[in-house]
């Protein structure tokens, strides 16, 4: 099963340092994207993000609590060349409603929502 991906830059210089730009990828994520768009998420789903970047100075995490760094979820690394990061999350059956995305420097001028939908995928 291949997950949807995701893709966040930081790389515009005129959108500002404080800015993620989603473009959203396929299934609940369709759409032409935007700065800190919200991203939509199924419960027990697997997700890529590809994250661009200028510089490390902005570490993009996912938490529960965008203020918290005890929430930040579990990821998988695939890669990470020093320009571009790529990784994929499994959004936990347990996960609350809203989730944010957000640096982990700068919590509370750049971040976004993450919305989580549905039930976990039943086991047969």
């Amino acid at each position: 099963m291949s997950a949807d991906t995701i893709i966040v830059d930081n790389t515009d210089p005129t959108k500002g340092a404080f800015v993620y730009v989603v473009t959203n990828g396929s299934g609940p994520n369709q759409g032409a994207g935007g700065d800190r768009q919200c991203i939509k998420v199924s419960r027990g789903e697997t997700y890529r993000f590809e994250y661009t970047y200028v510089n490390n100075s902005h570490p993009f995490v996912i938490r529960v609590d965008k203020n918290d760094p005890a929430t930040q979820q579990t990821v998988n690394e695939i890669s990470d060349d020093g320009t571009t990061r790529i990784f994929e999350w499994v959004v936990p059956c347990d996960a609350p409603n809203d989730m944010a995305y957000t640096c982990s420097n700068h919590p509370t001028v750049m971040d976004g929502t993450i919305n989580v939908i549905g039930a976990c995928p039943s086991k047969t």
